[in-house]
């Protein structure tokens, strides 16, 4: 007799995983963003809060380093947050794990991009690090550093092996289409 329901089970399992990954990534993406926006209302800045983003005036250096690390700040605490949980928690816990994944792919995935392409004057770190008068690649490699760690962190306290590899595929992909996408922009335009 052929055991059905272990294997329906595990890709229930998954397809859950995958949905509360989706769903961590906006929630962080935009906790992230409401970071910068409470950032600049402390600090009294004219702007909107979009789907987006936070549009907002011109700012100063210092104003734009602070509002700048008002989103990593926030994603920071989540990522760490989360990571305690998921260590504290008595049992492997793949749910834990979709809300690290979330916030450490929110500064890793567009880290990895601009270090590749050479285009980081839009990440938060190189706008703090400019604005403060260090070098914005330094800061966006100690950022990514930082992340990769907690993410690494994150998957060696899951116990999740099957989670793993997708997640290295994911990864992979995502390293591959980076490049694809540099390569294309070099030789097409």
């Amino acid at each position: 007799m052929i055991n059905l329901s272990y294997e329906t089970k595990s890709k229930e399992n998954l397809i859950i995983f995958f949905l509360i990954s989706i769903g961590a990534q906006i929630i962080a993406y935009q906790v992230h963003e409401f970071g910068h926006y409470l950032v600049g209302m402390i600090l009294g800045i004219e702007q909107r809060f979009v789907l987006t983003g936070v549009m907002h005036e011109e700012l100063t250096n210092l104003h734009q380093a602070l509002h700048s690390s008002g989103g990593l700040v926030v994603t920071l605490v989540l990522a760490v947050i989360s990571l305690v949980l998921l260590i504290s928690s008595k049992k492997s816990n793949s749910y834990l794990l979709s809300f690290v994944y979330a916030n450490t792919l929110l500064r890793i995935q567009p880290m990895v991009d601009s270090l590749v392409s050479k285009n980081m004057q839009y990440q938060d770190e190189y706008k703090v690090a400019e604005s403060i008068g260090i070098s914005g690649q330094l800061l966006c490699i100690i950022s990514l550093v930082i992340f990769s760690a907690i993410f690494a962190t994150a998957i060696y306290y899951s116990g999740k092996k099957k989670i793993l590899k997708i997640i290295v595929f994911i990864f992979a992909s995502g390293v591959a289409a980076i490049i694809i996408n540099s390569l294309g922009s070099m030789l097409f335009y």
